[in-house]
Parts: structure tokens; C-alpha cells; sequence
């Protein structure tokens, strides 16, 4: 009786001792050492990092690549826009619409780029719709060619500025045109 009486004893107080340490959130280390468990930790960590750093690579890709399919857009409308101008010698509902959707494309491509709303003046300011069209048409080319060419890596001042050129023009042939 008294073996069974130590038995419980130490049973009980095996029993309190872990309930404790769960309750504490510490867990009995079962002979992991110290420095196991760091470079453990390490470990984790790197492939932590690593999984971060993967997944901000294919969203600069994903947003490069929406950059030049944004850009693509722009020179399609714009040839569009150029072909109906060219037809009906006006510019209707459905070119301001084009042009709306043009503006919002060269605000995307302009922020990604690293630009901002900021006013800009547009040098020479064209006369004519006939020459706002023409030279808006230019610039989507030119732009579509130079998102294609350069890589992601790149923040041109530049391509900035010619956004910029085309948002003006874009908002001066919408207005010209309503």
C-alpha cells in the first residue's frame, strides 16, 4: 500500500507540473537544445524572407506586365479614335468614351511609373482636334514601344512626362469635342 501511495503521489505531482507548464505556455524542451531550436528558428525565418521576397517579384512582374498591356490599350484606342476622326471628320459619343478610358490607362501606367497628379502645361498646345488626335496617337505609340523596350526595373522621367503630355491632350480633346 505504501508503494502505491508514493506511485500516486508522484503521479499527481508529474500530473501538476505539466498542467503548469502548458498553462505558462512553456513546453518541456524533451532534449532539444538551445541551439537546435535557434537554428530552427533561423530557418524558418529565411524561408519566411524568401517566400516575401518571391511574392513581391511576381507582383512587380504582374504590375510591369499590366503596364504593358495598359499601354497597348492606349495605342489601339487611340488609332481607333484617329480611323474615326479620319471617317466622320468628328469626334462622337463613343471616341469620348475611347478617350475616358485612354486618361484612366495613362494614370495607371504615370503611377506606376512613380508619377503623380501634378498640373501640366502642354507645350505647343495643339489647335485643331484633327492635331490633338494625331499627336495623341503618336504618343500612345510611343509609349506602348518604350514600355516594351525597357525593363521593370526603370523609372523614367521621361515616360512621366510623356504621360503626363497625353493626359492634357486627352482632356483637351474631351473638351474640345463635348
Amino acid at each position: 500500500m505504501f508503494p502505491l501511495l508514493i506511485v500516486s503521489v508522484l503521479q499527481l505531482v508529474s500530473l501538476v507540473v505539466a498542467i503548469s507548464a502548458q498553462s505558462q505556455g512553456s513546453v518541456p524542451r524533451m532534449g532539444v537544445s538551445d541551439s537546435a531550436r535557434e537554428q530552427h528558428e533561423r530557418r524558418i525565418d529565411s524561408f519566411r524572407l524568401e517566400a516575401e521576397r518571391d511574392l513581391q517579384l511576381k507582383r512587380e512582374k504582374e504590375s510591369y506586365q499590366q503596364n504593358i498591356e495598359r499601354a497597348k490599350e492606349n495605342a489601339r484606342l487611340s488609332t481607333e479614335i484617329l480611323d474615326a476622326l479620319t471617317r466622320n471628320k468628328s469626334i462622337g459619343q463613343e471616341e469620348i468614351k475611347k478617350l475616358g478610358r485612354m486618361e484612366k490607362l495613362s494614370r495607371q501606367i504615370r503611377s506606376n511609373a512613380g508619377g503623380s497628379g501634378d498640373k501640366f502645361e502642354l507645350e505647343n498646345p495643339p489647335r485643331e482636334i484633327e492635331e490633338t488626335v494625331k499627336r495623341l496617337n503618336c504618343l500612345a505609340d510611343e509609349l506602348n514601344k518604350r514600355l516594351d523596350k525597357t525593363t521593370r526595373h526603370v523609372v523614367s522621367a521621361s515616360l512621366i512626362q510623356q504621360t503626363n503630355e497625353m493626359i492634357e491632350l486627352i482632356r483637351y480633346a474631351r473638351a474640345v469635342a463635348q
